[in-house]
Protein backbone atom coordinates (compact mmCIF):
# COMPACT_ATOMS: atom_id res chain seq x y z
CA UNK A 1 0.00 0.00 0.00
CA UNK A 2 1.39 3.41 -0.90
CA UNK A 3 1.77 6.17 1.65
CA UNK A 4 1.84 9.93 1.26
CA UNK A 5 5.64 9.69 1.34
CA UNK A 6 5.49 7.50 -1.79
CA UNK A 7 3.09 9.79 -3.66
CA UNK A 8 5.11 12.29 -5.73
CA UNK A 9 2.22 14.77 -5.90
CA UNK A 10 1.77 14.69 -2.11
CA UNK A 11 5.53 15.17 -1.67
CA UNK A 12 5.48 18.14 -4.04
CA UNK A 13 2.51 19.67 -2.19
CA UNK A 14 4.32 19.21 1.11
CA UNK A 15 7.45 20.76 -0.37
CA UNK A 16 5.47 23.73 -1.72
CA UNK A 17 3.72 24.20 1.64
CA UNK A 18 7.07 24.19 3.42
CA UNK A 19 8.51 26.67 0.94
CA UNK A 20 5.49 28.97 1.36
CA UNK A 21 6.01 28.95 5.14
CA UNK A 22 9.68 29.78 4.64
CA UNK A 23 8.76 32.61 2.26
CA UNK A 24 6.35 34.12 4.80
CA UNK A 25 8.99 33.96 7.52
CA UNK A 26 11.58 35.43 5.15
CA UNK A 27 9.21 38.27 4.22
CA UNK A 28 8.80 39.19 7.89
CA UNK A 29 12.54 39.03 8.46
CA UNK A 30 13.22 41.08 5.32
CA UNK A 31 10.80 43.81 6.43
CA UNK A 32 12.58 44.05 9.78
CA UNK A 33 15.98 44.13 8.06
CA UNK A 34 14.81 46.85 5.67
CA UNK A 35 13.62 48.96 8.61
CA UNK A 36 17.01 48.51 10.30
CA UNK A 37 18.84 49.32 7.05
CA UNK A 38 16.77 52.46 6.50
CA UNK A 39 17.52 53.69 10.02
CA UNK A 40 21.24 52.96 9.63
CA UNK A 41 21.21 54.79 6.27
CA UNK A 42 19.48 57.83 7.79
CA UNK A 43 22.13 57.95 10.51
CA UNK A 44 24.92 57.73 7.94
CA UNK A 45 26.23 54.38 9.22
CA UNK A 46 26.08 52.87 5.71
CA UNK A 47 27.98 55.65 4.03
CA UNK A 48 27.11 58.79 2.08
CA UNK A 49 25.52 57.01 -0.90
CA UNK A 50 23.01 55.16 1.27
CA UNK A 51 22.28 58.32 3.27
CA UNK A 52 21.54 60.30 0.10
CA UNK A 53 19.40 57.53 -1.38
CA UNK A 54 17.49 57.03 1.88
CA UNK A 55 16.74 60.75 2.05
CA UNK A 56 15.31 60.53 -1.46
CA UNK A 57 13.28 57.44 -0.48
CA UNK A 58 11.94 59.25 2.58
CA UNK A 59 10.89 62.21 0.42
CA UNK A 60 9.09 59.87 -1.99
CA UNK A 61 11.43 60.68 -4.87
CA UNK A 62 12.55 57.06 -5.35
CA UNK A 63 12.10 53.60 -3.93
CA UNK A 64 14.47 50.85 -2.92
CA UNK A 65 13.10 48.80 -5.81
CA UNK A 66 13.87 51.63 -8.25
CA UNK A 67 17.38 51.98 -6.86
CA UNK A 68 18.20 48.27 -6.99
CA UNK A 69 16.29 47.67 -10.23
CA UNK A 70 18.13 50.35 -12.19
CA UNK A 71 15.19 52.74 -12.64
CA UNK A 72 16.89 55.29 -10.37
CA UNK A 73 19.91 56.39 -12.42
CA UNK A 74 21.46 58.82 -9.96
CA UNK A 75 25.18 58.34 -9.31
CA UNK A 76 24.52 57.22 -5.73
CA UNK A 77 22.03 54.58 -6.88
CA UNK A 78 24.43 53.35 -9.57
CA UNK A 79 27.22 52.95 -7.01
CA UNK A 80 24.88 51.06 -4.65
CA UNK A 81 23.84 48.70 -7.47
CA UNK A 82 27.47 48.00 -8.31
CA UNK A 83 28.20 47.31 -4.66
CA UNK A 84 25.18 44.97 -4.50
CA UNK A 85 26.39 43.09 -7.63
CA UNK A 86 29.81 42.62 -6.11
CA UNK A 87 28.31 41.38 -2.84
CA UNK A 88 26.00 38.93 -4.62
CA UNK A 89 28.80 37.59 -6.79
CA UNK A 90 30.91 36.97 -3.69
CA UNK A 91 28.02 35.28 -1.85
CA UNK A 92 27.25 33.05 -4.83
CA UNK A 93 30.61 31.35 -4.51
CA UNK A 94 30.87 31.45 -0.70
CA UNK A 95 27.47 30.18 0.46
CA UNK A 96 26.19 26.65 -0.04
CA UNK A 97 22.47 25.83 0.09
CA UNK A 98 21.26 24.11 3.28
CA UNK A 99 21.71 20.34 3.24
CA UNK A 100 17.99 19.71 3.77
CA UNK A 101 17.15 21.76 0.66
CA UNK A 102 19.66 19.79 -1.39
CA UNK A 103 18.29 16.49 -0.03
CA UNK A 104 14.64 17.44 -0.68
CA UNK A 105 15.47 18.57 -4.21
CA UNK A 106 17.31 15.32 -4.93
CA UNK A 107 14.38 13.28 -3.56
CA UNK A 108 11.86 15.27 -5.62
CA UNK A 109 13.97 14.87 -8.77
CA UNK A 110 14.25 11.12 -8.16
CA UNK A 111 10.49 10.86 -7.68
CA UNK A 112 9.89 12.86 -10.85
CA UNK A 113 12.24 10.61 -12.80
CA UNK A 114 10.33 7.51 -11.58
CA UNK A 115 7.04 9.13 -12.63
CA UNK A 116 8.46 10.12 -16.00
CA UNK A 117 9.67 6.59 -16.72
CA UNK A 118 6.24 5.17 -15.88
CA UNK A 119 5.38 1.77 -14.43
CA UNK A 120 8.03 -0.93 -14.53
CA UNK A 121 6.89 -3.92 -16.57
Amino acid sequence: MSTAADDPIARLHALVDGLQQQVAASDRELAAQQDERAEAAREGRLGPDWRAVQQRIDRGETTLRAVLGGVDVTPEAARLREQARENLARLAVEVEPPAEVVAELAAAEAQWERVRRGPVA
